[in-house]
């Protein structure tokens, strides 16, 4: 009886984590910083970035 009610949610989870991945890879970001969508997430890549993440705001704050 659950069953349905289960795959309806896991359709939705589906669609909402694709969203959010997709609307993070179009966020803008400082030069130098590389934006990625792979497939259970997002990418950061760049020079000194774990620097740069406690450094920038813009990076602090990605995925806020």
């Amino acid at each position: 009886m659950l069953e349905k009610l289960a795959k309806a949610g896991d359709t939705v989870a589906a669609g909402a984590v694709t969203y959010a991945i997709a609307k993070l890879s179009e966020t803008p970001v400082p030069g130098g910083v590389h934006v990625e969508a792979i497939g259970g997430g997002v990418l950061l890549s760049g020079r000194r970035l774990r620097r740069r993440m406690l450094d920038d705001p813009q990076l602090r704050n990605f995925g806020k």
